[in-house]
């Protein structure tokens, strides 16, 4: 659910970068989309580990340059 959520976003900007849709329905579209992962949050958090990679709406529609690597809960791990 949460990648067609951040396609949808990525794909709005897209188009407002192009034109061909006016700013107040990338806001309008980025509203729809954050009231739909909460939504799932509330449904799927404790089961989806997408939740926990992307704990928040701004980082999941953030574009891969601006983010820092997911923190997997694995960091420092030995494996041993």
């Amino acid at each position: 659910m949460l990648a067609i959520l951040q396609g949808v976003v990525w794909f709005a900007e897209f188009l407002a970068s192009a034109a061909a849709i006016p700013e107040s329905e990338i806001k309008r579209i980025k509203a729809d989309c954050r009231s739909l992962f909460e939504v799932g949050r509330k449904a799927v958090e404790s089961l989806d580990p997408a939740y926990r990679l992307y704990p928040t709406f701004e980082q999941l529609i953030a574009m891969p340059a601006t983010l820092p690597p997911p923190q997997t809960g694995l960091e420092g791990s030995t494996g041993a």
